[in-house]
């Protein structure tokens, strides 16, 4: 974990964070010390309850992801399906800066295709 939060820490300050799982608080932890480093990730999950994540963790939860775009890093942080059915290494690509930087936390894209195609690529 704190591999993955210092590269988040120096990927400068515009991080996208893809899902929440309010039963798994790990991604929230990183939230919380990103915050603690001044940086205010975009958090994004359509099916996570809003005003659960509001009100459990202070986070609110952005709409439309790809209208904050572009980003310094993305935070890849869940399976659900429609995450599995919607986000591509290539959407990935279109919403972020040079140098491409993608934390896939649960392992879902491969490395080599994620490296390929110029990503600075990070998984547990």
């Amino acid at each position: 974990m704190n591999t993955l939060l210092e590269g988040l820490k120096a990927s400068k300050e515009k991080i996208c964070v893809v899902g929440v799982d309010v039963t798994n608080s790990k991604v929230f932890e990183v939230i919380k010390e990103l915050r603690e480093f001044g940086i205010e990730p975009v958090v994004y999950d359509p099916i996570a309850r809003e005003e659960e994540v509001k009100e459990e963790f202070d986070i609110e939860l952005e709409k439309d992801y790809k209208e904050k775009a572009p980003y310094d890093a993305i935070l890849y942080a869940v399976r659900h399906r429609v995450f599995l059915e919607t986000f591509t290494l290539e959407e990935f690509k279109m919403l972020s800066c040079e140098p491409l930087i993608l934390f896939d936390i649960k392992g879902v894209f491969d490395r080599k295709d994620a490296e390929r195609l110029g990503f600075i690529y990070w998984r547990l």
